[in-house]
Formats: C-alpha cells, sequence, structure tokens
C-alpha cells in the first residue's frame, strides 16, 4: 500500500459517505481498514496501465468490482490530490480519468486538473481560512493587516452566501 496515498484516504473529511448510518460505517470501516488507501492504490495502477486515452468511473468499477461510491470518492480523494485528472471529452455519459503521468499528452483545454468544488467545499475553504487568521491574529495580536484580512475573508463568506440563496431562490421559480 502506498505511504503517499495514506494521506488522502478522507474524502472532505468523510471517507467518501453521505450523511445515512450504513454509508458512514462503511466508510469509517474502509478507511480503518486501509480499504480506502488500497482503493486508490487500485485505480491509480489501472489508470497508468490505461495509458493517455484514461477510464470512466464505470470502466474502473467494472475491472476492480467496485459500485459508484467507492469509484467516486476514491477518484475525487486521487483527482483533488493531483495524482489523477479528469478528460473534458466524454465517454459513455462520464468524463474519463487520467493517471497524472499522461498529462502532457493533454492540452489545458481538454482536462479538468483540479475537481469540481462544490458549494460545501468552498464554505469549508473559507472557513478554514478564516479560522487561520483568527489564529494567526491571535498569536500575534490583533494588528490592523490582521483585522483588514479577516473581514476581507467575512465579506466574501458573506457575499458567497448571498450569491448562494440568490441562485437557490431563482432556481425555485
Amino acid at each position: 500500500m502506498s505511504e503517499q496515498l495514506d494521506l488522502f484516504t478522507n474524502y472532505g473529511d468523510t471517507g467518501g459517505y453521505v450523511n445515512r448510518p450504513a454509508s458512514v460505517a462503511r466508510a469509517l470501516a474502509d478507511i480503518a481498514s486501509g480499504k480506502l488507501s488500497q482503493r486508490q492504490d487500485d485505480l491509480l495502477r489501472l489508470l497508468d496501465t490505461a495509458g493517455a486515452q484514461g477510464l470512466t468511473w464505470r470502466a474502473c468499477g467494472s475491472a476492480l468490482g467496485l459500485h459508484h461510491g467507492q469509484v467516486s470518492g476514491a477518484l475525487s480523494n486521487l483527482h483533488g490530490c493531483g495524482m489523477v485528472f479528469a478528460l473534458k471529452e466524454t465517454r459513455d455519459k462520464s468524463h474519463p480519468y487520467c493517471h497524472i503521468k499522461y498529462r502532457d499528452d493533454w492540452e489545458a483545454d481538454a482536462r479538468y486538473d483540479e475537481p469540481v468544488r462544490t458549494r460545501n467545499s468552498r464554505d469549508r475553504e473559507l472557513q478554514a481560512q478564516l479560522l487561520d487568521q483568527v489564529r494567526e491574529a491571535m498569536r500575534l495580536g490583533w494588528s490592523a493587516e490582521a483585522i483588514t484580512t479577516i473581514e476581507e475573508v467575512v465579506s466574501m463568506m458573506n457575499a458567497y452566501e448571498r450569491l448562494s440563496k440568490q441562485l437557490e431562490s431563482e432556481s425555485k421559480l
């Protein structure tokens, strides 16, 4: 098992689960047993063998005997840590994933180098940035620069929240 991939076993700090008891139990068991890391290793080897054309999640799942949740969670981990990338083309209604060593075989406009950022991941990033700034300001003292940075982050969070609410209300119309 790759030690490097062990660092990326918690997909968004969830191990890839959704908020249901069975999903939580499965993800936590997979993390504890090393199955999630092994799954990521297996996917990385499979994509390496597949070459520059990559494979869709369905092809990966079929080759490894995994269901959608297992494959997509592991691919998201690998994508998030830069070990794979996705192609913008679609096959079988999905974007193929490729091993990072084939990245230069594709033009920048033909690939997604980073995974999709969900609303929750953007929220977590902003919250983490705010918390980091508050901790640093507390450690060093509340300088004018620290206060300005914190105010900027809070302003971004507020603007994002307003936009999210606006888009949500427009989608209900």
